[in-house]
């Protein structure tokens, strides 16, 4: 487990990763389009890296911070790993916004693009083994890691054949199920909090059924008495205004998006806000650190990442 020495013992280079920028599914990119978009991210290296094994970052709707995907990228990067966290907010000048803004403007294709773009751009480099990339999500990010396990979408990004090694989410929200559920095969860890109000616990295991029959080996871990971002740096409970826990979208095989309680086929920026809005629940949820969760959560993190 991390600690308060690592936290701040190596210090990340600024890069650009050439990435997509497709606001919704129907708008990703012929399959092996080259990027037309550029993000900004933060690279961890450990000292002398040969042949290393890589890790993308995928942000929660807060955005990029120390307590979590810095924290994270620092204790692996002093365990011989390349770390990759990449600021999807900050690229599309939305790191400022409030953030319910945030997740009507940079959207799940968005974070989607960059997640493939980083596992592009680490392969690319001789330090790193390309056999072993995985990928780590928080919150919004947790989504998108546990979407890039997806052929749908991976054979868009990347025809050549290049894929994660493996997927893990931590709280990660329960929004999209995919009717091509195939997967590239690589092992998914899905961790989710038992009272965490922004996420759908039995969505998430629905979640979990599709990864399995699409042909990847799932580890659920429910930690029961765990509020949402068990990780962050806030030791009192503090309460978040909405929850999306019943906002549920449905993917179609040829890529259509439609709302599934409603029917309505997400269309744009506008559609794809009021489906959103309309789920949206004023209940909100809560988060709070727990620092005996974290540990459990650090060690199946690295079990994960380490086999």
């Amino acid at each position: 487990m991390l600690d308060a020495a690592t936290e701040h013992s190596i210090a990340p280079r600024l890069v650009e990763v050439p990435s997509w920028n497709p606001f919704l599914i129907k708008d990703l990119p012929v399959a092996g389009e080259p990027p037309t978009f550029s993000v900004q991210a933060e690279l961890y290296a450990p000292s002398n890296p040969v042949c290393a094994p890589a890790i993308v970052f995928s942000q929660g709707l807060g955005g990029v911070r120390d307590p979590r995907e810095r924290r994270y990228a620092r204790w692996f990067a002093e365990l011989g790993y390349v770390g990759l966290v990449i600021d999807s907010f900050k690229s599309r000048g939305t790191d400022q916004h409030p953030e319910p803004m945030r997740a009507l403007e940079v959207s799940e294709s968005m974070i989607l693009s960059d997640a493939y773009a980083g596992l592009r751009y680490l392969a690319a480099h001789a330090e790193v083994n390309p056999a072993r990339i995985y990928i780590v999500g928080f919150s919004y990010g947790g989504m998108i890691s546990v979407l890039s396990a997806h052929e749908q979408f991976s054979r868009v990004f990347l025809p050549d054949g290049l894929r994660f090694a493996g997927h893990v989410s931590l709280y990660g929200c329960t929004v999209p199920r995919l009717e091509n559920v195939r997967t590239s095969g690589a092992p998914v860890t899905i961790m989710q909090g038992g009272k965490d109000g922004n996420v759908d616990l039995e969505r998430s295991r629905e979640i979990a059924a599709d990864l399995r029959r699409g042909g990847s080996q799932v580890n659920e871990i429910v930690f029961p008495n765990a509020f949402h971002q068990w990780d962050s740096a806030e030791t009192k409970r503090s309460f978040v205004q909405f929850n999306i826990a019943a906002c549920r979208m449905h993917v179609s095989a040829d890529g259509t998006i439609r709302d599934e309680r409603s029917g309505m086929l997400i269309s744009g920026g506008a559609t794809r806000t009021l489906a959103i809005t309309m789920s949206a629940s004023p209940r909100g949820y809560y988060m709070r650190r727990d620092d005996e969760i974290r540990r459990r959560s650090d060690d199946i993190l690295l079990k994960a990442l380490s086999e």
